[in-house]
């Protein structure tokens, strides 16, 4: 880490000292060796041969940082020490070479001496503020500016005169050196900050990654077991009290995501994917997941996307956030009346608009709105529930998306949310003969259950899964939750028998967890891979089923060469979806 700050420090320091000003030197090295020529301090074979001479280790310092640089990434600490004290000589050098035509001006009456007072001064201006690798870097590239500006200064001026202008200059040197010492210092304190807090920041990832998969583990027992219930005959009474487990977890669940989500924002490691996709879809499967919420508040939610219907670029999943985030704000403060969604074109994209008629928002209340962990009224905080995050994650999103979020509403009227997001339209729906256009959806009570679930409604062959899973509970829900699909199910219990039983068989989707005994997910993720090269069928598709739900861990799994990942706890639909897709690309090829 410290190599990687130092390497960091190092290109900086070459950026500013001489990257960014090579042309500007030049020039102007290149008048001083014009007027040294012309008040006659030497002839001009000299003067052009030191401008050579300059410009040559100008160049040199150039040629010699571009074939260090490309290996600076992969460097070591001791060799980018070792490019630090070469460049250290080097600048030295550069700057001694650079005073030679001033050592030469005091001969050569006052005007050529104050050329090079004032040159000099310039020049341990320039070291004192840019020259900082180093707290004594100023010893080795200030004493040939600093003995021609004394050299200078002498005969300007006779007895006592000459004495206190030398004791003046030497006061200038004295204030050069501590600027330097001080920027050297700053910049070292720098270093050791930006490393501390990479610490830290590492220490929270690592902190955050554990307790999600701690927590994440136990919670798909509970919610994954409470889904698969939920596809049984139940009576009233029991699926009432199903639906109070299931949206105890799915609360539990939405803190912990959030807080994950605010982590990455922080960090900068959220990615705004650019794919196709339909955006009515989107919005109104964002909806439903409130179905259940909604119809025991008897709350009417309207959804209007007649004029977004089509295929729009962008990121999906993030715009299904969003409106997650949104419309769950609404159904906290909304008692009774309605929540409307409705999606328009504008000039620069579309605006999704989520309206309720809830308690509303105070003018102090709108003021904090968007910042982590606040609420709109504190004093209702106990009455609502919330961790205060989703609206500042919504913005956050907005934003790195090129938009930006808006907010209208007064006390005890409601409120409305409007998100503009700069979304290029692709093309109009690609809708199945006999399907009706894009209509205004109305949801409430009974209706709101005549939305659509996308179970793997699968006829023919079954399909063929490997599940790598060692923890019992989690084979236990996927085999409760896999009765209700056409699937044959294989389990094993770590990652040397799934490379095994994918050799052994022929498989439709591989499920792979990746904290497993013997081999984990990812290195028999990679085996597979390996031996798909010598292997004449197609590449297996592996998806990662994991508690390891964090950005740079999903990164990790993408990597070893895994083509997806769903998280735990399980969410069947999300896996139904998964497995109806499979079983649609699969019919064509039969």
């Amino acid at each position: 880490m410290l190599a990687r700050v130092e390497r960091n420090n190092l290109e900086q320091y070459y950026d500013r000292t001489y990257s960014g000003g090579l042309l500007t030197r030049m020039v102007s090295l290149t008048g001083v060796a014009a007027v040294t020529y012309v008040i006659g301090v030497w002839p001009l074979m000299l003067a052009g041969l030191w401008l050579a001479a300059y410009i040559a280790g100008e160049l040199g310092l150039t040629y010699y940082w571009s074939r260090v640089r490309s290996r600076l990434p992969t460097a070591t600490l001791a060799y980018v020490t070792q490019v630090k004290l070469t460049l250290m000589v080097i600048s030295s050098a550069v700057v001694g070479i650079g005073t030679i035509p001033f050592l030469l001006t005091p001969g050569h009456g006052i005007a050529a001496a104050g050329l090079g007072i004032l040159v000099s001064t310039a020049a341990l201006m320039t070291v004192a503020a840019q020259h900082s690798l180093s707290p004594r870097m100023f010893w080795f590239t200030a004493p040939p500016m600093a003995l021609a500006l004394e050299i200078n200064i002498y005969p300007l001026a006779e007895g006592p005169s000459r004495w206190l202008l030398l004791l003046l200059g030497g006061g200038f040197l004295i204030n050069c050196w501590r600027l330097q010492v001080a920027n050297a210092v700053a910049y070292s304190q720098l270093i050791r900050s930006t490393v501390d807090a990479d610490l830290a920041s590492k220490a929270k990832s690592t902190f955050l990654a554990t307790m999600s998969h701690e927590i994440r583990t136990p919670l798909n027992g509970v919610l994954g077991m409470a889904q698969a219930m939920s596809l049984d005959q139940l009576s009233l009474p029991q699926r009432q009290r199903l639906a109070v487990v299931q949206s105890s977890g799915e609360a539990l669940l939405a803190i912990l995501d959030d807080l994950l989500d605010l982590s990455k924002i922080e960090a900068g490691r959220v990615e705004i994917s650019q794919d196709d996709f339909d955006l009515t879809h989107t919005i109104v499967s964002a909806c439903h997941v409130y179905r259940s919420i909604l119809e025991e508040k008897g709350v009417r939610l309207v959804i209007d996307t007649v004029e977004i219907d089509g295929v729009f670029r962008g990121d999906a999943g993030r715009i299904r956030q969003i409106v997650q985030n949104l419309v769950s704000n609404a159904v906290k403060f909304t008692a009774f009346g309605s929540i409307t969604v409705v999606g328009r074109r504008a000039a620069d994209g579309v605006r999704i608009s989520v309206t309720d008629t809830g308690i509303g928002i105070s003018d102090e209340g709108r003021a904090a709105l968007f910042t982590e962990f606040s609420q709109v009224d504190q004093a209702n905080t106990r009455r609502f529930g919330g961790t205060g995050l989703g609206l500042a994650i919504v913005r956050n999103l907005a934003r790195l998306m090129g938009g930006e979020i808006e907010v209208e509403s007064r006390l005890g009227e409601g409120a409305r949310f409007t998100v503009t997001l700069p979304l290029p339209f692709v093309r109009a729906s690609e809708m199945p003969a006999g399907t009706p256009g894009p209509q205004m959806v109305s949801l409430a009570g009974e209706a709101a259950a005549a939305l659509p679930f996308d179970a793997p409604l699968m006829t023919g062959k079954p399909l063929r899964l490997l599940v790598a899973e060692d923890n019992p509970t989690n084979q236990m829900i996927l085999r409760s939750i896999l009765e209700f699909a056409n699937v044959e199910g294989v389990f094993v219990e770590n990652g040397l028998d799934a490379v095994s039983a994918w050799a052994q068989g022929s498989w439709d989707l591989v499920l792979m967890d990746v904290q497993m005994p013997e081999m984990d997910g990812l290195d028999a993720t990679r085996a597979i891979r390996r031996r798909e090269r010598d292997d004449p069928r197609p590449p297996i598709l592996i998806y990662a089923m994991t508690a390891d739900a964090m950005y740079h861990q999903v990164s990790e799994h993408r990597a070893a060469g895994m083509d997806g990942h769903i998280s735990k706890p399980l969410q069947v639909r999300v896996l139904f979806e998964l497995l109806s897709e499979i079983a649609a690309r699969r019919v064509p090829a039969e």
